[in-house]
């Protein structure tokens, strides 16, 4: 199982320091990658810790961002449908640049 921290608000300096050691301190839970996140205008902060099961390139690290940068995705599960998603979606007029499972969680949400 992944671990997943977030703070949304004003993010301060000292919330990235905390951040950045809670994400740390779940490492036993997502042992393969620890990435984080930080929003532009510093109202959101996410660090996810990665256990690999399906997706185990670094391509499908967590928080995703999407190739528009209006989504930004932190989640804990496997998609075991995912290339069923992907097929339905390249039917629907969908173009895919990574052949990734949180990539297509992406293109379902901006739906």
């Amino acid at each position: 199982m992944c671990g997943i921290v977030g703070i949304i608000g004003h993010i301060k300096d000292e919330d990235i320091n905390w951040l950045n050691k809670a994400a740390f301190n779940l490492k036993h839970r997502g042992p393969d990658a620890g990435c984080s996140w930080i929003a532009p205008a510093r109202n959101a902060v996410f660090a996810h810790r990665r256990l690999s099961i399906i997706d185990t390139g670094h391509s499908s690290d967590q928080p995703f961002v999407s190739d528009d940068g209006k989504l930004v995705l932190v989640f804990n599960g496997e998609i075991y449908n995912y290339l069923e998603l992907r097929a339905k979606l390249i039917s629907q007029g969908e173009s895919f640049g990574k052949a990734i499972a949180s990539t297509h969680l992406s293109h379902l949400a901006n739906r």
